[in-house]
């Protein structure tokens, strides 16, 4: 897919650099970089619906399954 974003220069200098150093292109470290984030929020989010779940007195059963498929989810 194909998607246009604007940057600070500042922001895009360190972006080629770094793309640069590692031996891939600027579009493969923006996926990656991008991909990372959304993994990171998922794994936040999650995780604050799993301690939501385990301050109640009674732990539900479905607590297993949700830290499960948030677990599934990112190791693809």
């Amino acid at each position: 897919m194909r998607l246009t974003v604007h940057i600070d220069d500042n922001l895009a200098d360190l972006l080629k650099r770094t793309a640069m150093e590692g031996h891939q292109s600027v579009s493969s470290l923006v996926a990656q970089a991008v991909e990372y984030y959304l993994v990171q929020k998922r794994r936040k989010e999650l995780g604050g619906r799993v301690l939501e779940i385990v301050g109640k007195a009674y732990v539900s059963s479905d607590a297993l399954e949700l830290i499960e498929k948030g677990r599934g989810s990112d190791r693809t």
